[in-house]
């Protein structure tokens, strides 16, 4: 952390590619998984997606990232936004798995 912010790692064109220490595997027992992008990071990625009109292979050349991920981010968000009604919103999520 710098300056209480974490640092970011970009490409030559200023994208931000991942955040710096956020993807190194973790191990609990005998399996390792690799730890979710940051909320901010994700929210970047489908603004970009959907200010630039590219499609996910597109973007996540920039970035870095799957294509499934980014289509999983956009329909999220689209949820969230009202635009898209079959699925459940985040706080529909958050709240399903406090039960």
């Amino acid at each position: 952390m710098v300056d209480g912010k974490e640092r970011l790692k970009s490409n030559r064109s200023g994208r931000v590619l991942e955040w710096a220490g956020q993807r190194r595997p973790r191990t609990i027992g005998k399996r390792d998984y690799i730890k979710p992008y940051p909320k901010e990071f994700r929210e970047q990625v489908v603004k970009t997606a959907q200010a630039s009109g590219h499609r996910p292979p597109e973007i996540t050349e920039e970035f870095g990232i799957s294509p499934d991920s980014v289509l999983r981010w956009m329909r999220q968000a689209d949820l969230d936004a009202g635009r898209r009604q079959d699925g459940l919103t985040t706080s529909e999520r958050m709240e399903l798995a406090k039960l």
